[in-house]
C-alpha cells in the first residue's frame, strides 16, 4: 500500500512538475507576444502622432491662407472701385477735350 501511496505522490509531483514548465512557457510566449504588441502599438501611436502635428500645420496654412485671401479681396475691391473712379475721370477729361477742340 505504501507502494502505491509513493508512486502516486511521485506521479503527481512530476504531473505539478510539468504543469509548471507548461504554465511558465506558456506564460513567457504571452509576454513576448504583449512585448511585440506593445512595440506595434507605439510605433502606429508615434505615426498618428506625426499624422496629427502634420494636420496641425496644415489648418494653421490654411487659415493663414484663408485671411490672406480675404485680405487680398478686400484690397482688389477697393481697387477695383478706384481704377473704376479714375476711368470715369479720364473718361470725363477726353469728353471734357473733345468739346474743347472741335
Amino acid at each position: 500500500m505504501e507502494a502505491i501511496i509513493l508512486a502516486i505522490t511521485i506521479i503527481l509531483m512530476l504531473a505539478a512538475t510539468g504543469v509548471k514548465y507548461f504554465a511558465a512557457k506558456s506564460i513567457a510566449r504571452m509576454k513576448f507576444q504583449i512585448g511585440q504588441q506593445q512595440q506595434v502599438t507605439g510605433e502606429a501611436k508615434g505615426r498618428l502622432k506625426g499624422v496629427e502635428n502634420k494636420k496641425k500645420v496644415l489648418e494653421q496654412n490654411r487659415d493663414i491662407l484663408s485671411k490672406k485671401r480675404s485680405k487680398l479681396s478686400k484690397q482688389l475691391a477697393a481697387l477695383t472701385v478706384d481704377l473704376e473712379q479714375l476711368e470715369q475721370d479720364e473718361a470725363k477729361r477726353q469728353q471734357g477735350d473733345d468739346e474743347e477742340n472741335p
